[in-house]
């Protein structure tokens, strides 16, 4: 009876979180349409393809988890892969200059539309500089915190010396003291 009970809650718990997670793909213009979204508006040629795979879907739900065009099926990324087309569908891709055309003309687009967050790999090379100076930052505090850390320690003999030579320091400034006192 108890694993019933827990099996029950167990559902009844996880509809709204799955309710959720198809809910946030929603807007008034572009509902989710289970498969056929996904199946619209797929690359036609390589070069679609190619350009597909480095273009991130904009749409809130699918931003922060970088979800390129090709691979989302959600209601913007159709729109993106249709805007994707449109712009290929007036270029030549059967010459190598015409396909190269094709690509700065589709990029330059999105990024007008979406901005270069748009881009799934950064075309700048300072972005991947952040990282790399972080941790090697990073690292450097570690090192620096390890070898402070070690010269630091104490010796095991060191600390009966000190003791010893302190207790010694302050007889002799007591024995002073008390002279000028006398």
């Amino acid at each position: 009876m108890p694993a019933r009970v827990i099996v029950l809650a167990t559902l009844l718990l996880a509809t709204p979180s799955i309710a959720h997670a198809d809910g946030e793909h929603r807007s008034s213009d572009l509902e989710r349409e289970d498969l056929g979204t996904a199946m619209q508006f797929q690359p036609t040629s390589p070069t679609a393809e190619h350009l597909m795979h480095g273009l991130l879907c904009q749409c809130p739900g699918c931003q922060p988890k970088r979800i390129t065009i090709q691979d989302c099926a959600c209601g913007y990324a159709a729109k993106q892969r249709q805007e994707v087309l449109a712009v290929l569908a007036s270029h030549d891709l059967a010459t190598a200059s015409g396909r190269t055309a094709a690509e700065h003309a589709v990029t330059d687009d999105q990024v007008g539309r979406y901005g270069r967050q748009v881009l799934a790999q950064p075309s700048s090379a300072t972005v991947w500089m952040f990282p790399l100076i972080a941790t090697l930052g990073g690292l450097g505090l570690v090192f620096g915190g390890v070898s402070r850390w070690r010269r630091r320690r104490v010796v095991p003999g060191a600390a009966a010396r000190v003791s010893t030579l302190d207790d010694e320091l302050l007889a002799e400034r007591l024995d002073d003291e008390l002279a000028l006192v006398d």
